[in-house]
């Protein structure tokens, strides 16, 4: 017998090779690269390509993270601090750019462009002011930091949160619960959130589509895809009713025929 784990891996490998993505962040919270994925940007660079959605994977929220005995209480007392935007190309560097330029203080800042696992260790050091990273919660990196040092998350100032609206529907204002991070017990934060959606190619067979959300929305499978990657949790918790079809069209994406068979035999509206 074929386990769900070994049959997880065979049908991600034949799908990833036949065009089927987890999408980044930005593929999922800004116009530009949703727009663009849909017409063939990117992974999806062929003639005539379209990136479809197949299901919701997970959510992701801005985390601006300083030292807790640091004496920084806001974005703004960031002004002139030694700031790592994380690796150039990143989700991170473009989120993190409309935040501190939002506020008026982005060409003050003392930027680095460090990987996110190295900026906690420079942050612990005392060699980094701040670091953010918008991640599942928690994220690995800002765990890593909190594990070595109590940590404080900044609130999102409101104009940031304004000019994200701005950008793209994908976007939403949220409160978030920091309370897994040292520093942070029984504290929330005002953030910005996304969903994040796997795409695939429309060349991707709708069979292969539809398996791949059978066995994942397969409840006696939740387990396992939890102890493999947690976060996921999300995914599996946003598709308990037909609300994140809603949210993902507002922003100009459609479901693959095949992702539409399964969710329209769980009874949801996929028109």
């Amino acid at each position: 017998m074929i386990s769900w784990g070994s049959w997880l891996r065979g049908i991600a490998v034949a799908a990833l090779m036949a065009g089927l993505a987890w999408t980044g962040a930005e593929a999922a919270s800004t116009k530009v690269t949703i727009v663009g994925a849909g017409k063939g940007a990117g992974a999806f660079r062929q003639a005539g390509a379209i990136a479809e959605v197949v299901r919701p994977v997970a959510g992701a929220w801005l985390q601006i993270a300083i030292l807790a005995d640091s004496g920084i209480m806001k974005v703004e007392d960031l002004k002139g601090k030694r700031v790592s935007l994380g690796p150039k190309g990143s989700n991170t560097v473009y989120m993190l750019e409309v935040v501190f330029k939002a506020v008026g203080i982005y060409d003050s800042l003392r930027k680095d462009y460090l990987k996110w696992e190295d900026a906690a260790t420079y942050m612990v050091d005392g060699k980094l002011d701040s670091f953010g990273i918008p991640n599942p919660i928690p994220g690995p990196a800002l765990l890593q930091a909190a594990q070595s040092r109590p940590i404080r998350m900044l609130d999102i100032p409101e104009k940031a949160l304004d000019a994200f609206l701005k950008i793209s529907k994908a976007y939403y204002k949220t409160e978030a619960d920091m309370s897994v991070y040292n520093g942070m017990q029984g504290k929330k934060i005002r953030t910005i959130a996304n969903s994040v959606y796997v795409l695939a190619h429309d060349k991707v067979p709708a069979g292969v589509v539809y398996e791949v959300a059978k066995h994942f929305y397969d409840p006696k499978n939740r387990g396992f895809i939890l102890n493999v990657y947690r976060p996921l949790r999300d995914g599996l918790d946003a598709a308990q009713d037909d609300k994140f079809i809603g949210v993902m069209k507002s922003f100009g994406l459609k479901l693959h025929p095949g992702a539409a068979r399964y969710w329209k035999e769980r009874s949801y509206n996929v028109n």
